[in-house]
């Protein structure tokens, strides 16, 4: 799975600077604290090719210069509208992970370090600003939770099984992209909240008896979650 050693490096820093000036408020003087966001969110969204993340940065930026300048602009549009800008490009722009199915592998992450899950009923996938791919093949599921903030996550569903009579998937993608492939038998019933987010289910499901019904729950705010079969 990947790993950014800088951008871990990068939320040390923010840390300890805060941290230290809860003692030494002298150093909100010399760093000012709305700089020290714009750095940190515009060093890691170029370090993952986060664009909602950069831009946050440039909002933090905007602000600190309104208040250095003291420039006439409605920060709070401004900020809210440089993240929505971050969310269109960032889809456009991020690269994805190939979804094609190949002779040597039975999942369809390619190009990826994939994390294999298998044998567990509750399962709970997390991604924290970073991309990373999981191939479930669980037989006995009856609750998934996805957690993206600040990154990408992709998930391969195709050989996992729910063992339950009401089974659900849970979202909580915010600041982020969830890319899921799932059985042909399963029917999405989408119960989400999802402001200023895409929810989407593309391809054709099977009209088989085995159909299960399976519950789309949780919330995905500035985020896009594709589900395909």
């Amino acid at each position: 799975m990947k790993k950014n050693h800088f951008g871990i490096a990068v939320l040390v820093l923010l840390a300890a600077y805060l941290i230290t000036t809860a003692f030494v408020p002298d150093l909100q003087v010399i760093f000012n604290s709305l700089l020290v966001l714009a750095i940190f969110f515009t060093t890691l969204g170029l370090s993952h090719k986060n664009m909602v993340v950069f831009f946050m940065g440039l909002g933090f930026l905007a602000i600190y210069l309104k208040d250095v300048f003291n420039f006439t602009y409605s920060s709070g549009p401004l900020f809210a509208g440089l993240v929505i800008l971050g969310v269109i490009l960032n889809y456009f722009i991020k690269p994805k992970y190939k979804t094609q199915y190949s002779s040597d592998s039975d999942h369809f992450f390619q190009d990826a370090e994939v994390a294999h899950i298998d044998s567990q009923s509750q399962v709970t996938l997390k991604t924290f600003f970073s991309e990373n791919a999981y191939y479930v093949t669980s037989q006995n599921l009856e609750r998934i939770t996805i957690n993206v903030k600040f990154g990408e996550q992709n998930i391969d569903l195709t050989q996992a099984q729910f063992l339950t009579a009401y089974p659900q998937i849970y979202l909580d993608v915010h600041f982020g992209e969830a890319n899921i492939r799932i059985p042909r038998h399963w029917k999405i019933s989408n119960q989400t909240n999802h402001p200023l987010a895409s929810v989407s289910v593309s391809g054709f499901q099977t009209e088989a008896e085995d159909a299960v019904t399976v519950e789309l729950l949780g919330t995905a705010a500035m985020a896009a979650v594709n589900i395909r079969y």
